[in-house]
């Protein structure tokens, strides 16, 4: 299902399925210009439909179960209806409440997520006086200085606690930090500027836009130049991407349009037109994947079918990668990733890769190598880059030399948190644990032997229901690599091989955490097979 004609991969295509996150975010889109999905009714038999299942998966305890039960209300709201059992889920939401007035769910602080639930079933947020007291606090202690994060990620928290207080019925314009936020902003539109001339991910934009605007402060030298940033957004399809790949997707598409209504414009027809391609004759939309060819799937596709022992035509996949060496669409010319996935296909399949390319292959590794060097430092662990070029370079023979080693090293080390984690980010555990383990992956391929009985401590402490993050196959795979790379192995491997097992899709591959309802997509089928390869195991 995943092979393209010119003898490349792409991920597995649904235009059928329903997937409430797709739902939510096209029918949050329509309705910022006041529109609705062509199949609106459809809509709203499969939205009544899905309560019982909604509700039902919210007993696996996982991040995700609760963020799609937020979905699902929300969703329903914006098409006027009501839960047939508003209570019960009243009653689910305000168990996870602590006594600090936070919410937690399967260990994670769903806070945020929690109030808007409760908001719009119409609950008496009255009641809800620690939660208040709790975002009260956050409001006033958010700090004016700018961080390495910068002044989007400071609109961003700042805007966040806002829109929560105001569902909390507390007035945020009357708190003491207020006054200070203002006047810090009312000087800062130049700061603003040039964060979005740096091409930041969408929605950063999108929440600094959303309080500027409410506060009176977007000016109009701002709006043109963040509604001329949304405009190179823009992709083929007519939707846009929340981390910049080039086919459209629900949230970077909402994030974008946020931005046009206000910059005071409204979306053309290839944006609408795209929106609407995506509704699903079942009712609510699918949800949109890239299907052309890329380097990603090809490689997914090549292991998986290498670790399976399925035969592929080797000579039809090298006429694609010899194409993909000089064009690494979707995939930007100075990312490093799809560059080492050509290579590294070329080696799984055993085809030798031409002296033209080969060297081609090669400049390219140096010029992206000196690039990350000279211009990626500040972002050693968020920019998954760093680990491929690495690698790349390792393989192709490309010596990072000792003392820019030792400096990147040093750097990385002097990242590390109290806890064992890396990185700083307040209340943002999948952010941190995403740097911590590309820390780890980092250090071992940088050469250093990094073993820190905390870090291990903080990383095995995350497990849960077998696996990491949602859990999810994707956050999986990369904590048992990182956890491999220490010499460890997961505490619960007989939990982590039930977590596995137990989502695989029965028509064949795996499905990404517990409760999707998707079909089994291949870049989850990797993740899972990769995360086995780990442990030890084999295609037979």
């Amino acid at each position: 299902m995943a092979k393209r004609p010119d003898g490349g991969f792409t991920e597995i295509v649904d235009t059928i399925t329903p997937n409430i996150l797709s739902t939510y975010y096209f029918l949050s889109t329509l309705s910022l210009i006041n529109e609705s999905p062509f199949n609106s009714a459809q809509t709203k038999a499969w939205l009544i439909s899905q309560e019982e299942h909604i509700i039902n998966d919210t007993a696996t305890g996982t991040l995700s179960s609760f963020a799609r039960l937020h979905y699902w209300v929300a969703s329903m709201k914006m098409m006027n209806l009501t839960p047939q059992n508003p209570d019960r889920i009243i009653s689910f939401v305000l168990s996870a409440q602590t006594e600090n007035g936070t919410f937690i769910y399967g260990e994670q602080d769903v806070t945020y997520l929690a109030i808007k639930i409760l908001y719009y079933l119409d609950y008496n947020m009255s009641r809800l006086q620690n939660t208040a007291a709790y975002y009260v606090n956050k409001f006033n202690s958010v700090s004016l200085q700018e961080n390495t994060r910068g002044i989007l990620q400071y609109l961003l928290e700042v805007n966040i606690y806002s829109k929560a207080l105001t569902m909390l019925n507390i007035s945020y314009t009357h708190l003491d930090n207020y006054q200070r936020i203002i006047t810090y902003l009312q000087h800062s539109h130049e700061k603003v500027e040039v964060e979005i001339s740096k091409n930041p991910p969408i929605f950063y934009v999108a929440e600094a836009l959303e309080f500027l605007s409410r506060e009176g402060l977007l000016t109009k030298n701002l709006s043109t130049i963040a509604y001329k940033y949304v405009l190179a957004q823009k992709l083929p399809d007519g939707g846009f991407h929340i981390w910049g790949m080039n086919y459209g997707e629900p949230q970077g598409t909402y994030h974008a349009v946020r931005i046009m209504v206000l910059t005071n414009h409204l979306p053309d027809n290839d944006i609408l037109d795209f929106i609407h391609s995506w509704e699903s004759p079942l009712g609510g939309f699918a949800l949109p994947f890239h299907t052309q060819s890329e380097p990603y799937a090809t490689y997914m596709a090549l292991y998986v079918a290498d670790f399976l022992g399925i035969n592929l035509d080797k000579n039809h996949t090298k006429s694609f990668l010899k194409r993909a060496v000089y064009n690494r669409s979707p995939y930007t010319p100075d990312d490093p990733v799809p560059l080492y996935l050509v290579y590294k296909t070329y080696k799984l399949i055993e085809v030798e890769i031409d002296k033209q390319d080969a060297e081609y292959i090669r400049d390219e590794a140096e010029r992206i190598l000196k690039l990350y060097l000279e211009n990626r430092k500040d972002v050693l662990l968020s920019d998954p880059g760093w680990v491929y070029i690495v690698r790349l370079g390792k393989e192709i023979g490309i010596i990072i030399g000792e003392q820019t080693s030792q400096t990147l090293v040093r750097e990385i080390l002097s990242l590390k948190n109290p806890d064992g984690s890396f990185g700083n980010y307040s209340n943002r555990t999948f952010l941190v644990f995403h740097n911590t383990v590309q820390a780890v992956i980092l250090l071992h391929e940088l050469g250093y032997d990094y073993k820190d009985n905390t870090t291990l401590n903080y990383i095995l402490g995350l497990q849960h229901e077998g696996g990491w993050g949602a859990p999810d196959l994707y956050n999986t795979l990369y904590a048992v690599q990182a956890l491999t790379y220490m010499g460890y192995c997961p505490q619960d491997i007989e939990g982590l091989l039930e977590f596995i097992n137990a989502l695989k899709y029965q028509y064949g591959g795996f499905r990404l955490y517990s409760g999707d309802t998707s079909y089994g997509g291949l870049q989850e089928t990797y993740f899972a097979l990769k995360t086995l390869e780990l442990l030890g195991a084999n295609g037979t």
